[in-house]
């Protein structure tokens, strides 16, 4: 028999970028609490899901803001970042986030996402356990 274990998944991003129904459009349940302050944000979590608005004008501040924190407090997390509310040009919005990363030597797969979509959180969700999983069969060999 297997047992069932637990995994604390951190859904973070500014107000309005869709964690709270990311969470509604995963969970059976009503989330019991989407806000958090800081300091615990990334505590017993093997990863974080970075959720940006793509329509907003401070998308890529939003998403150079968050990197600074989540590299401070937790720098060796994973990352994977969803995009949502996209424009018409989703493209050039994604490939000028992704050079932000790139720019920062940060390495995390970036995604258009539509929010309410199970199957857009369940691709980030899917995406970060592989990720970790990855970094375990590593660890296992032996590999840094």
């Amino acid at each position: 028999m297997h047992a069932v274990r637990e995994i604390k998944i951190v859904f973070a991003g500014p107000m309005g970028a869709g964690k709270t129904t990311d969470i509604r459009a995963l969970s059976d349940q009503a989330p019991v609490s989407t806000e958090v302050t800081n300091e615990i944000l990334c505590k017993g979590s093997p990863g974080v899901i970075l959720l940006v608005d793509g329509r907003s004008a401070t998308a890529l501040t939003d998403l150079e803001m968050y990197l600074e924190m989540l590299r401070g407090q937790c720098p060796k997390q994973p990352l994977v970042i969803g995009v949502g509310r996209l424009p018409v040009d989703a493209g050039q919005e994604l490939d000028r986030l992704a050079a932000s990363l790139a720019a920062r030597d940060i390495a995390a797969p970036v995604f258009g996402v539509d929010v309410r979509s199970r199957e857009d959180i369940l691709l980030l969700v899917e995406t970060l356990l592989c990720i970790l999983e990855m970094r375990a069969s590593e660890s296992l060999d032996g590999v840094h």
